[in-house]
């Protein structure tokens, strides 16, 4: 290995890691060629532009994660991994209630440490076996969604009217497809750009809809699950919202948990089969629909996308000069402006930006306003240098987040 340090995977955000380095939080670009999870440890190569994850530090064997024994019957084995408890098969080979293990991805044990031994007597015995016979629903619940009208979702008329018929019409009136014959759109994705208002959209078509829950859950969340912790909350959160229709079932970063299968390992091709089961198991349609947001289109299996899935897409674009006008409209907030600030000059400037900075705009004027204790006058007023100051204070974060893609993307030219 060299020079390189040996660390462990504390997060993933797309093409990036977030690693344990002598108890410092540090990021490091993803270049293993296998899907990576927070738990596994990777060899990080040490580069001037930045250090990259190259490869699993243990190669000779699969990679997993830590997890305790706590109970035991003939069939299973009640663990405690570092994501929670989990209900796994008794392997083969000898383990005991207070053995430290380690997993790989498939659940498979591939080295024990014996410990301490607990007792273990029927009551725990019955108390495993009805964990391992139910669906714990406790973390499935639907979410509440925020009182917002289609009105307070500004710069994108045609995203927002291709949503009314895409998804509130379905949950709402699934008949009207029926009188034209057609069938009602069991999934949709939502597609685009960082901060184009993917999921903030969705919560306002819920909210359009009476009595509609709303089951979200982040793809990420979902993969790094152990072997069948995925598919069994999958299969519980289709299970909730066919019981509690009209109901949405909100895939965040759906890209994380149901890529490519010719992508990736083992679990991740078992999740998208799953999800593929349960799509084409929904038989009420217009009574659930399923939304998936991604930033990366291109990088969800291909399966997924045919019509009876999310066979309706919906681009999400940065917005246009009218869009920028009515998010400025309806993010600017109920404070005096003094005369020299130009809302047409900021339609201008803010070409290229999204939805999410325009309102990250008015944030750093507002804490402008807080930190130079101006809120507390009788009449606050935001001046022209307020703007400006806010302005260029986002514009830089827009740059420096620019730059590094680029490095980033050279870099990888450089290496082919």
């Amino acid at each position: 290995m060299g020079n390189d340090r040996v660390l462990k995977v504390l997060a993933v955000e797309d093409q990036e890691l977030l690693v344990n380095e002598d108890s410092q939080i540090i990021l490091v670009r993803n270049e293993v060629s296998r899907q990576v999870t927070p738990g596994d440890f990777v060899e990080v190569e040490s580069h001037i532009m930045r250090d990259k994850a190259v490869r699993f530090a243990r190669e000779d064997e699969p990679v997993g994660q830590q997890a305790l024994v706590e109970k035991k019957t003939d069939e299973y084995l009640l663990m405690q991994t570092e994501s929670g408890k989990r209900i796994l098969p008794n392997p083969d080979e000898e383990v005991s209630p207070g053995d430290g293990v380690l997993l790989t991805n498939l659940g498979e044990f591939y080295k024990v440490i014996e410990e301490d031994i607990v007792n273990f007597d029927d009551d725990d015995r019955e108390s495993l076996l009805q964990d391992m016979s139910g669906t714990d629903s406790s973390d499935l619940e639907p979410e509440n969604v925020p009182d917002k009208e289609y009105a307070d979702f500004g710069g994108m008329d045609e995203v927002v009217e291709e949503v009314k018929y895409k998804v509130e019409i379905p949950l709402k009136e699934p008949e009207r497809f029926e009188d034209v014959g057609m069938d009602a759109p069991k999934g949709v994705l939502f597609y685009g750009p960082s901060g184009t208002g993917k999921t903030y959209l969705a919560k306002i078509v819920a909210n359009q809809v009476e009595n509609a829950s709303f089951y979200s859950i982040r793809g990420p969340e979902l993969s790094h699950e152990l072997v069948g912790g995925t598919e069994r909350k999958l299969r519980g959160l289709f299970k909730n919202a066919q019981e509690n229709p009209p109901a949405i079932i909100f895939f965040d970063e759906i890209d994380s948990m149901a890529p490519r299968r010719d992508k990736t390992m083992d679990a991740g091709r078992r999740t998208v089969g799953q999800l593929l089961s349960l799509m084409d198991g929904i038989e009420d349609r217009g009574r659930v629909v399923v939304i998936g947001t991604t930033n990366l289109i291109g990088a969800i299996d291909p399966a997924l996308r045919r019509p009876g899935r999310f066979g309706r897409e919906i681009e999400f674009p940065r917005p246009s000069r009218e869009g920028r006008r009515e998010i400025l409209e309806i993010h600017k907030p109920a404070v005096d402006f003094a005369d020299e600030v130009s809302l047409d000059n900021l339609v201008e400037k803010t070409n290229g930006w999204t939805g999410a900075h325009i309102e990250s705009l008015f944030e750093e004027i507002g804490e402008i306003l807080l930190k130079e204790d101006r809120d507390k006058g009788e009449n606050p007023t935001i001046h022209r240098m307020d703007v400006e100051r806010a302005y260029e204070r986002v514009q830089a974060q827009i740059n420096n987040k620019e730059a590094q893609r680029r490095r980033e993307q050279e870099a990888e030219e450089g290496a082919n």
